[in-house]
């Protein structure tokens, strides 16, 4: 299956608007990179160890900044707690986390080094700190 999670019409407005393209583009290929990948610690279970979501502007002209990963069905068979766990909880949180680097960056509030900055520190340094504790 695929499946995706999106921000609001609002967001793909703000999107669509935006003269800051390209500076997104780089944050989204740092979330791609740093964020959804990053080394399972031995916990039992982390989203972004069990699946490989990607975030992109998608190029049908909406301008959606989305979520999307492809979930084979015998997965979903074996972990369906965990699938709709992460669909409706992990993907919507995380998208949440990432609104004010996000929208800073499209808005022309925040450089893509600004927004990478804050995603660093609020995003994934914030789960290191969670999973000490």
């Amino acid at each position: 299956m695929e499946a995706r999670v999106y921000y609001s019409a609002l967001g793909a407005e703000i999107c669509r608007e935006s003269e800051h393209i390209n500076e997104l583009l780089r944050v989204l290929n740092f979330i791609n990179a740093r964020v959804f990948l990053r080394c399972s610690d031995g916990t039992l279970y982390e989203p972004h160890i069990l699946y490989t979501p990607r975030i992109y502007l998608t190029e049908d002209d909406c301008c959606d900044i989305t979520i999307t990963t492809i979930i084979n069905y015998d997965f979903y068979e074996v972990a369906p707690v965990e699938t709709a766990d992460y669909l409706t909880a992990y993907c919507p949180e995380l998208l949440d986390k990432l609104t004010p680097a996000v929208y800073g960056v499209l808005l022309g509030k925040m450089t893509a080094d600004m927004s990478i900055a804050y995603i660093t520190e609020k995003v994934i340094e914030e789960k290191i700190l969670e999973r000490r504790r």
